[in-house]
């Protein structure tokens, strides 16, 4: 499945606010990228913590099928938090 994670404006009355949505990709291409076995082994690891995620917190998990997500409750990830672990 392909889809972006995109900020757009939200016009709540006067207020410009944004609010992060999933959409399709402007292209149908895509390009396939070789991952070395350590990231996938890593990745492998992050998807049985994510499901242990999910059992533990039941519904109030939302599943979108990301791979990267809140821990708390599986919603979008702000880009902008990105980087604020490193």
């Amino acid at each position: 499945m392909k889809r972006t994670l995109a900020r757009v404006k939200n016009r709540d009355g006067g207020t410009v606010k944004t609010k992060l949505i999933i959409k399709e990709p402007k292209r149908d291409k895509f390009r396939m990228i070789p991952l070395p076995r350590f990231v996938v082994k890593a990745l492998k690891a992050h998807r049985a913590r994510q499901a242990e995620e999910k059992l533990f917190l039941g519904q109030a998990y939302q599943d979108n099928g990301l791979v990267f997500c809140t821990e708390e409750d599986g919603k979008l990830l702000d880009p902008a938090k990105c980087t604020e672990a490193l």
